[in-house]
């Protein structure tokens, strides 16, 4: 059985490559009067770009023949008084909700204002080269890039302290694999507004090998077409992107001493767990 919530989220051709994980083959599905799987599909429109040239009505047979849908509602109406085999009757326990609140700032002084002024004083200028780019006007892409990116560390610190210092140390190796390019003349840009980044577990500049980065990053940039010279652009552009690292960096800082703690306190709480385990364990003994 598959789980999705969400079927599709770019084009159709995702709903196709979900039901082709159990279909295997074009005729998968002929049992139940689909002779061909891709050919329905494009029937409903999967290969064209227009939301216009779109027939969902032409996967009706597909949903009838791959899909259970049983909502809230219709299993209330139709299972009302029914119980499992168990005897647990068929029903919805009945939602109690309850706020919790917490003082963020009496555990952590200052600590969301320091990281929402970090965050806020970010330009996002290693995202945003034709910001910088002599004779150019900035992309309105990348500007709604750079905006995007500074709400989501954020976000991702709203979700979770360990995700966005895992967040903040790889835009800080991006960063720091900018700055040395830039020193050898290079603007790289190897990848779309980010050019590239250094091989995972590359530590910030104080910590890496900076003979290895150096070495690593002429190899990225040797016949790359999208490398540009550093005279392309604006002085203050490496400026602007060693400031955003130093942010970055602090950043980091901020948020290695509330999730080092709560490592060191889960720590404890799992020696104390096992040894009273092992104290109940000699008991029963």
């Amino acid at each position: 059985m598959l789980l999705t919530a969400t079927p599709i989220n770019n084009g159709l051709w995702d709903l196709y490559n979900l039901v082709m994980l159990f279909a295997r083959h074009d005729r998968g599905l002929a049992s139940a009067g689909i002779d061909s799987i891709g050919a329905l599909f494009e029937a409903a429109g999967a290969g064209g770009r227009e939301a216009e040239d779109l027939d969902p009505d032409a996967l009706f047979p597909l949903a009838d023949a791959v899909s259970v849908r049983r909502d809230r509602r219709f299993i209330e109406r139709e299972y009302a008084g029914e119980q499992f085999p168990d005897g647990t009757p068929v029903r919805f326990p009945t939602p109690r909700l309850t706020t919790l609140r917490y003082d963020l700032d009496a555990a952590h002084p200052g600590l969301v204002d320091r990281l929402a002024a970090h965050i806020d004083a970010l330009t996002m200028a290693r995202y945003r080269p034709t910001a910088y780019e002599l004779g150019s006007r900035e992309s309105a892409a990348e500007a709604q890039l750079g905006g995007l990116l500074r709400s989501g560390i954020l976000k991702r610190f709203e979700s979770c302290w360990a995700a966005c210092l895992q967040t903040a140390r790889a835009m800080l190796q991006t960063h720091d694999a900018f700055l040395t390019a830039w020193q050898q003349g290079y603007f790289p840009r190897a990848r779309p507004c980010a050019g590239p980044r250094p091989p995972d577990g590359a530590g910030p500049r104080e910590e890496a090998d900076e003979a290895g980065l150096a070495s690593w990053l002429e190899q990225q940039l040797e016949g790359d077409e999208g490398t540009r010279a550093v005279a392309d652009f604006d002085a203050e552009y490496a400026d602007c992107v060693r400031a955003d690292r130093d942010r970055l960096a602090a950043l980091c800082e901020e948020l290695e001493v509330p999730v080092s703690r709560r490592r060191s306190q889960a720590r404890r709480a799992g020696g104390a767990a096992r040894g009273l385990a092992r104290r109940e364990d000699r008991g029963l003994r």
